[in-house]
């Protein structure tokens, strides 16, 4: 990792590598992470208050640290003097030029849709409302004196199908960290989804790609990954997708189109809004639910299917580890998630669970 970089992205190549050369073990993992980030952040980790005895928190702390410095470097940063203007007046052209050109190519289809505040427009609304879409963006779920319980999550109030499902938001112990875990269609073990990321297609996990040796497709235009705590520009470039047979209580199984990213937060999936709002889906984060609203149809026709085909390239913006931007719900990799101590066996006796909480 450049003394300059962002941890966001080492983060990323590090799961990478990981998913490549199979399970070194905890320790060897930690040993190997750390010699490869930056001073500055290895001497703020010699004095953290906090016990550092996992990869995850490992990646945690190094994130918010790192978010932090460069959070500071912005705003001390100086601003040209005017009488330095004339001077360099070719230079700063040439350099607006540049931002502007990744600010319209990157970052526009993002920001033709929301405002500064990051709540959707008025003809967008008015669009969604119209097809049916989602219409309500996520709410600030950190916002000062507002505990957990009090957020509530409508992806669509028009409730129009005649039978629901909900899943329990199994909590991870961490404040404004809601996800759930269901059974892969693949194997009777659970995995783990974000539930809401903020962007419109979903992600499958790389490693989770590899792990059960699902088939990809290249994209015929790779799509630019932008985090919004790093730069306009991409960090990154996402190039494949994969189908997966997502499988849900009471809903009958069909296949997603989701993008193939190694995700932060270690998650197998993240849903975006294309997804939630499919299914006419609210979450109620004082329930600790999510409720799917469906119709039964057969996913597998494609007449029924909802497009979320990748034909041509869109950007996709991240909120992942910007304390700056409304804080959509993170996720926290759960080692011990295949652990019998932690989990019970079979599907039946989880449901249960579920219904029970």
């Amino acid at each position: 990792m450049k003394e300059g970089g962002h941890v966001a992205l080492y983060i990323s190549n590090f799961r990478s590598l990981v998913s490549r050369i199979g399970d070194w073990g905890e320790k060897a993992l930690i040993h190997n992470f750390r010699k490869g980030l930056a001073s500055r952040i290895l001497d703020q980790l010699a004095s953290h208050p906090s016990n550092i005895d996992s990869l995850q928190d490992l990646m945690e702390i190094s994130l918010e640290l790192d978010t932090r410095y460069h959070e500071r470097k912005k705003e001390t940063k100086p601003e040209a003097s005017k009488s330095n203007s004339s001077n360099n007046q070719n230079s700063s052209s040439s350099s607006h030029k540049k931002k502007n050109f990744h600010s319209q190519k990157w970052y526009k289809p993002h920001s033709s849709l929301f405002n500064k505040d990051l709540k959707l427009k008025g003809s967008e609304k008015e669009r969604r409302i119209k097809e049916r879409l989602s219409y309500q963006t996520v709410r600030q779920f950190s916002q000062p004196g507002k505990s957990l319980s009090e957020d509530h999550v409508v992806f669509n109030g028009l409730h129009c199908f005649p039978s629901r499902e909900q899943l329990c938001i199994l909590n991870t112990g961490v404040k404004n960290s809601p996800k759930f875990f269901v059974f892969s269609s693949l194997s009777d073990v659970f995995y783990s989804i974000l539930i809401v990321s903020g962007v419109t297609p979903s992600f499958i996990a790389k490693q989770f790609v590899h792990k059960y040796s699902l088939t990809t497709s290249e994209l015929p235009e790779k799509i630019p990954f932008i985090i919004l705590d790093s730069s306009e520009s991409p960090s990154l470039f996402v190039t494949h997708s994969a189908k997966y047979m997502v499988e849900l209580p009471s809903f009958p199984s069909f296949e997603w189109d989701f993008l193939v990213f190694d995700t932060p937060k270690g998650e197998d999936l993240i849903l975006g809004f294309e997804f939630l709002s499919h299914f006419n889906s609210s979450i109620n984060l004082r329930q600790q639910l999510i409720t799917f609203n469906g119709d039964h149809k057969d996913y597998s026709d494609p007449s029924n299917s909802f497009c979320n085909d990748f034909s041509s390239a869109k950007s996709c913006a991240a909120l992942f580890g910007d304390s700056r931007t409304p804080s959509f719900p993170f996720s926290v990799h759960i080692n011990s998630i295949n652990s019998p101590q932690s989990f019970p066996f079979s599907r039946d006796e989880v449901f249960k669970e579920l219904q029970d909480v």
